[in-house]
């Protein structure tokens, strides 16, 4: 896989915030609740870059982890 996308994800206890880049900005703080639906709502925004992308986020305590193990049951490449 060529990754030629990053999601930069910014995780608090009720939502997060994306940017995606490829060189400049293609989507830049779209912010999601930390929930199914948020959770949906984001895949349907990465969706046609899932075989380029990387999205990478911080540990931020426990608040990461639902968020992180979505995208990786759904095979999402991620890191924390």
């Amino acid at each position: 896989m060529e990754i030629r996308y990053f999601c930069g994800t910014d995780v608090s206890k009720n939502s997060f915030s994306v940017a995606v880049k490829n060189g400049q900005f293609l989507i830049k703080n779209k912010s999601f609740s930390m929930d199914k639906e948020g959770f949906r709502e984001f895949e349907e925004l990465i969706l046609s870059y899932k075989n380029s992308l990387i999205t990478g986020m911080e540990a931020t305590g426990i608040y990461h982890q639902n968020l992180f193990n979505f995208l990786k049951k759904r095979r999402y490449n991620s890191c924390v």
